[in-house]
């Protein structure tokens, strides 16, 4: 229990007169934190109210201001002045985190000649983004509220707090024509093209760098884009390179290796692409609840949970 002055800033009601037994006129004062506190409610109280009245948090849980509305019946004898005392409120203050999304990889075309998926786009407070795009912003964490994890699968999107990171195009493949590989995802590059040359197909665009063109006539696959290199768990991984183009006499290009949101490379029958992760990076003091596929670890002062599957944050 704190006095309401003690620690809160609040507006205090009106002074309110009547008949004994006669309805007291609802009356409402409100109860503020310092910047950045929420204000969370258990079993508010106040102290020394006539027994007649009856005081209730009416709006405003679990954020920076709470109304509390006071009504009930005159008391039967007069009242003076009341000084009053709180309880039932816990503080806790929002927090910055850092954020990781990476979108599905794409599958490769699968035929005589067969170009690479693309990438999932990359998404993430961490630079780099993906695409060269600018860095998003950190997300301010509230304690108390539930965030949603979406994790992709093969070619879908991943999602954190109305965020998202697109996954990457199919390649395609055919026996006898050439063809373009497959977009990384909204944040990412684009596939190779195979220009003019024949029986050639193009890499599948990366997070972090654009497929390289297929060369020319009877040259076989393009090279896949590069991945996005963030190291958000504290150390440097691979995430959302494209796939390797292939052409089934002429060869291969290549590719570069990532844990998730890879392109599958072009083969003479479809290579599935990788599916996305979303990983979160907070304080380790303010960690919250995890539900979902999920690892966790530390790097300095601060915790990562990793999701491998759709779950959910309870920030803390």
């Amino acid at each position: 229990s704190r006095g309401l002055g003690d620690v809160y800033k609040r507006q205090l009601p009106p002074s309110q007169t009547g008949d004994p037994g006669a309805s007291y006129p609802s009356t409402t004062f409100t109860i503020s934190g310092s910047g950045g506190e929420i204000l969370q409610v258990s079993s508010f109280a106040m102290t020394n109210l006539p027994s007649s009245l009856s005081a209730v948090v009416s709006s405003g849980g679990n954020t920076n201001t709470l109304t509390v509305t006071i009504s009930g019946t005159f008391p039967t004898v007069g009242v003076s002045a009341i000084t009053s005392v709180v309880s039932g409120i816990t503080i806790s203050t929002t927090y910055l985190a850092h954020f990781l999304i990476v979108g599905g990889g794409g599958n490769s075309g699968g035929n005589y000649i067969a170009s690479g998926g693309g990438g999932g786009g990359v998404r993430t407070s961490l630079s780099p983004n993906g695409g060269g795009q600018a860095v998003d912003s950190q997300p301010t964490l509230t304690p108390g509220t539930q965030y949603t994890i979406t994790v992709a699968g093969i070619g879908g999107s991943s999602t954190f707090n109305g965020i998202t990171a697109t996954g990457g195009a199919n390649g395609s493949g055919n026996g006898a024509s050439s063809t373009n590989g497959g977009d990384a995802g909204t944040y990412g590059f684009s596939g190779g093209a195979y220009g003019q040359s024949i029986y050639s197909a193009g890499g599948g665009g990366g997070a972090g760098g654009a497929a390289s063109p297929s060369g020319g006539s009877y040259t076989g696959g393009g090279n896949g884009g590069a991945p996005v290199v963030n190291d958000i768990t504290g150390s440097n991984v691979n995430y959302g390179s494209g796939g390797s183009g292939h052409t089934g006499n002429y060869g291969s290009g290549s590719s570069t290796a990532s844990s998730y949101g890879k392109g599958g490379d072009g083969s003479s029958s479809v290579t599935v692409g990788q599916p996305g992760v979303v990983i979160l990076r907070v304080p380790t003091v303010s960690l919250g609840t995890i539900s979902g596929t999920h690892t966790t670890g530390t790097t300095g002062t601060d915790t990562w949970i990793q999701w491998t599957g759709s779950g959910y944050y309870t920030a803390s």
